[in-house]
């Protein structure tokens, strides 16, 4: 694959610290939120303008977007989870004690998991159906395989859980810390404390390791044509990556007049045609429009 073109196009400002999620709004535009406690949304890529969909007492580290039910699920710093409406109060349901790192649905209830190594399954009233522990460090990152939920953290392992919550196999991929993990028809993603781009088969062999960045990588995501993984740092850099070689394709540094100013916590894929928008300490963003 050849090298990625890459323009700067548009910059988002308006939180006031940093920016921990962005999560697609299912009609072009997307919502953000953060440190500050604010939920914005930003309907237009195009344009500069976001509206404060919601604000709320803590720092929030995970944003589900339920389109069936018309509203937006923010995980706390504390255990709670905002669920916010247009023109309905928020409600405030005690999920878990410890900061929620993200959010899902599962096939009949809302999932979470937390920094106290748990993973919760709950109502929209809070009630909670079923809590499994899966570790004592914190778990950061959920993803849907087929029918099935795969977990990683702090611990170092990915754990491949069925829809009951059943571990089916955990795979032991070392001590350091795993901040997100990425799945394509072939292979396996991973990434977090040491910096590195992982890649595993599906039997989670073979793998390959690339130097990627200074420090470490608190974002990963894959194109949705799942050609190019990119990767955001807290050395305040994007770079890309082909899937099949892992070969570098492009960078976006931080020392270009419009590069990130602090850590890349989050990445946003919007399109095919590989639009992608990056986050960083005072939602300074950018959109490129990547040739592919």
């Amino acid at each position: 694959m050849s090298k990625l073109t890459i323009f700067h196009q548009i910059e988002f400002k308006g939180h006031k610290q940093s920016v921990y999620c962005v999560i697609p709004d299912g009609e072009g535009g997307f919502y953000t939120a953060g440190s500050d406690g604010f939920v914005v949304h930003w309907s237009d890529p195009d344009r500069d303008e976001g509206v404060v969909f919601a604000r709320v007492p803590e720092a929030v580290f995970s944003l589900f977007l339920d389109v069936s039910n018309q509203r937006i699920l923010a995980g706390g710093q504390y255990g709670n989870v905002y669920i916010l409406q247009k023109d309905i109060s928020p409600r405030i349901v005690k999920v878990h004690e410890g900061a929620i790192f993200w959010l899902g649905f599962g096939p009949e209830h809302y999932m979470s998991c937390s920094a106290k190594g748990d993973i919760c399954v709950w109502d929209s009233q809070g009630k909670i159906k079923k809590s499994v522990s899966l570790s004592k460090r914190p778990l950061r990152w959920g993803i849907k395989v087929r029918s099935d939920w795969w977990f990683t953290g702090s611990e170092g392992r990915i754990w491949e859980l069925n829809s009951d919550l059943e571990i089916r196999s955990s795979h032991n991929l070392g001590t350091q810390s795993w901040f997100k993990i990425g799945i394509t028809d072939d292979w396996v993603f991973a990434a977090g404390r040491d910096a590195k781009l992982h890649r595993w088969n599906k039997l989670f062999i073979d793998e390959t390791v690339q130097d990627a960045h200074w420090y470490s990588i608190h974002a990963l995501a894959i194109s949705p044509n799942g050609k190019v993984v990119a990767t955001g740092s807290m050395d305040k850099n994007i770079r890309f990556w082909d899937v099949k070689t892992l070969q570098i394709l492009g960078t976006i540094k931080s020392e270009n007049e419009n590069g990130h100013k602090s850590s890349v916590n989050e990445i946003l894929w919007l399109n095919d045609n590989a639009n992608y928008f990056r986050f960083r300490r005072r939602i300074r963003s950018d959109v490129g429009n990547l040739e592919i």
